[in-house]
């Protein structure tokens, strides 16, 4: 009896050793997952630094422990809604060269707050089920003892189960934001992102003045041809031509470089007369 008794607890401890590596495996297999989905979460830069930044972000989460991916997961992909509260997005980082643009796609699941509330519940807890198998298995379950083992066997599987299914729920999260990506890249390859980025301005919405390249190359010639506050129109026009000859007025649906000064309601406007008789036009931002 007790020889029959002593094989069945090897082959149960054995078996317990195999499930434990498993359940191991399985959730380094998740761990190094999450790695991969945050690090392609958030895509930003641009022909230059759109490659560093990507590798930057892989490097952020490379040495995160399994708890600290959990809350960045948590805490920036895995977003609460709240009906009175103003959902405002991340703070942009600076850029590293403020004369080049950057684009910036930033991926995020929605959802209530008690769904939120669930979701960091369950993804804890494989978080605890990892510290247990590492730290207090041998705690909580006497392997000298049959009953200890099945328990042990019967805790594995559950283990391995609950794993799989966040698994699983990763890959589908995995597979929207892949669509979306794909729908951004398709996004970047058309006339309205690239008038965004070469213009500042998107087709069939209302200019917003101060992030156009109009407005930007305006204040830049008025940093370098202003003399007692002003800028003459004429220079700045020759110094922004040099930069884009591409740039013009009829872009932002104005006639002239005056009128879309005026338009825009961030410059002041002044005409001189010469002694010639000639006029020119002078601006100042407001």
């Amino acid at each position: 009896m007790n020889d029959l008794g002593g094989e069945n607890l090897e082959h149960l401890r054995a078996k317990i050793e195999r499930g434990l590596g498993q359940c191991l495996l399985q959730l380094q297999r998740y761990e190094l997952g999450l790695k991969r989905f945050l690090s392609t979460t958030v895509i930003r830069g641009n022909t230059e630094t759109l490659e560093a930044h990507q590798e930057a972000r892989k490097a952020h989460f490379s040495n995160k422990t399994l708890g600290q991916l959990i809350g960045e997961l948590t805490g920036e992909y895995l977003v609460p809604s709240s009906p009175d509260e103003d959902s405002s997005p991340p703070p942009y980082e600076p850029l590293e060269n403020p004369k080049l643009s950057e684009f910036q796609f930033r991926f995020s699941m929605s959802m209530t707050e008690e769904r939120h509330e669930t979701l960091r519940a369950e993804l804890a807890e494989i978080v605890l089920i990892r510290n247990e198998l590492v730290h207090h298995f041998l705690e909580r379950f006497n392997l000298n003892e049959v009953s200890g083992c099945d328990d042990a066997v019967r805790h594995l599987a559950n283990v391995q189960q609950v794993v799989a299914q966040n698994f699983e729920r990763l890959k589908e999260w995995d597979k929207t934001r892949r669509s979306a990506a794909k729908q951004a890249a398709e996004f970047m390859q058309s006339n309205e992102f690239g008038s965004m980025l070469s213009y500042g301005v998107y087709p069939g919405l209302p200019i917003v003045w101060r992030d156009t390249t109009a407005v930007t190359l305006l204040k830049e010639a008025e940093e370098q041809l202003a003399r007692d506050g002003w800028t003459d129109l004429k220079s700045a026009i020759g110094m922004m031509q040099q930069k884009r000859p591409d740039l013009g007025p009829k872009i932002y649906h104005c006639k002239t470089w005056r009128q879309l000064l005026k338009k825009s309601e961030l410059f002041e406007l002044r005409k001189i007369t010469h002694q010639d008789e000639t006029t020119s036009t002078l601006f100042c931002s407001r």
